[in-house]
């Protein structure tokens, strides 16, 4: 396969480490793909957010960031919340109009003109809003669809049911523009069916071997998450207020830790619930709880979170919708539950059954270094640029 100039377009600084799962995954993915792509990197900075790693920056072609404007006085509030509500008329979502920047437009351009990509990569298709604009740019653009948007709006307030049709409408005109369309899993790629025709490949993320001590909480069950998202919130506050009571009835002493940066919401709290804020080693976070639950009932694409600890060897207790992407064999690789008196059923018997926990963790960690491997995440995507050349499809496929 030919080496190839990849811009990838993100919404925040990529970095190997990183708070946000989503900017791991997007790091990760960069450098790898470096080994086998020149890859340049233009993304949003907000306020106060860490740029592009060394490590990373080291490897990559070239890193642009262009600031994301605060709004923090009330004039500028003001003039958002008209923004949105004109996106919405428009048929953009929220997150679009936020990410909507007449600086980041020019400087893609200019980018794209100056550096003639062969391929430009929407990592998160909120970015795919820019993409018209590359229609004559002789570069193909992709799209990463991390979670169809209408998954991710999630709850059930009118505005959030505003923003999940904008996002269908959004979607409708966006991603038919794509050369190719990338998803996590298989029930993304049937919502996004009518949107994506024959050009969506499902390409799940990798994740890296952590490697642990022996918990060092035997009594202590984790959930990890970003708490902006709708579907992390609703799990937090599962876990807190149904799960773990009823987790307690047989493990007095088991507690809940709620790790992630709450400063967009108030988690829940309750008897032995414990909030351990922001927390930048993902090491350090796996290694405070003997099992990690997943009570995830709503949103698509996959978790991060899930992958991480699989790839730690840590037991996991999840919904089906939790694993998605991921081809894991419940009671092999992580324990099934969906209902709160499966998960209570299921932590509880880990907690106090180090034998049948030591046996999942074992498991888990061998599945994820054969099939979470980040090297062959890169190789299908290299794949997919390939089948996407023109130069390549003029010769009839051949490599």
């Amino acid at each position: 396969m030919s080496r190839k100039r990849v811009l990838m377009v993100a919404p925040f600084p990529p970095r190997l480490e990183a708070a946000h799962g989503g900017a791991r995954v997007v790091g990760r993915l960069a450098f790898e793909l470096a080994l086998t792509n020149e890859v340049g990197v233009l993304c949003f900075q907000a306020p106060g957010e860490p740029p592009v790693d060394d490590a990373l920056r080291e490897r990559l072609a070239f890193v642009e960031q262009v600031r994301l404007e605060p709004r923090r006085n009330a004039v500028a509030r003001i003039r958002r919340a008209a923004e949105i509500v004109t996106g919405w008329m428009r048929g953009d979502p929220r997150l679009v109009t936020n990410y909507r920047s007449n600086a980041f437009r020019a400087r893609l351009l200019d980018v794209v003109a100056a550096w003639r990509p062969r391929i430009v990569q929407f990592d998160f298709h909120l970015l795919g809003q820019y993409a018209a604009e590359l229609e004559t740019s002789g570069a193909q653009r992709v799209a990463v669809v991390h979670e169809p948007g209408a998954d991710a709006a999630g709850a059930r307030a009118f505005s959030s049911r505003i923003d999940a049709w904008a996002w269908r409408r959004f979607e409708r005109r966006i991603l038919p523009m794509m050369e190719a369309v990338v998803v996590f899993t298989h029930e993304d790629r049937g919502v996004l069916q009518g949107n994506t025709g024959d050009h969506a490949a499902r390409i799940p993320f990798g994740a890296d071997a952590i490697e642990l001590p022996e918990a060092t909480a035997e009594q202590a069950v984790l959930f990890y998450a970003n708490y902006s998202h709708a579907p992390n919130r609703e799990a937090a506050e599962r876990l807190a207020h149904t799960i773990l009571p009823r987790v307690r009835e047989d493990v007095p002493d088991a507690r809940l830790i709620l790790a992630g940066d709450p400063s967009a919401v108030t988690l829940p709290t309750g008897p032995g619930v414990e909030h351990a804020g922001f927390v930048s080693d993902i090491t350090e976070v796996l290694a405070s709880a003997a099992v990690v639950a997943a009570p995830i009932r709503m949103g698509g694409g996959m978790r991060v979170k899930v992958a991480e600890s699989l790839a730690a060897g840590r037991a996991v207790v999840a919904t089906r919708r939790a694993v998605a992407g991921m081809d894991v064999v419940a009671g092999e690789h992580y324990a099934a539950a969906e209902t709160d008196a499966e998960f209570a059923s299921s932590i509880s018997r880990l907690l106090q059954d180090r034998e049948e926990r030591r046996a999942l963790e074992v498991a888990a960690k061998a599945w994820a270094a054969a099939n979470l491997r980040w090297e062959d995440v890169a190789r299908r995507y290299d794949a997919l640029y390939e089948s996407i050349d023109p130069g390549h499809r003029q010769n009839g496929g051949e490599e």
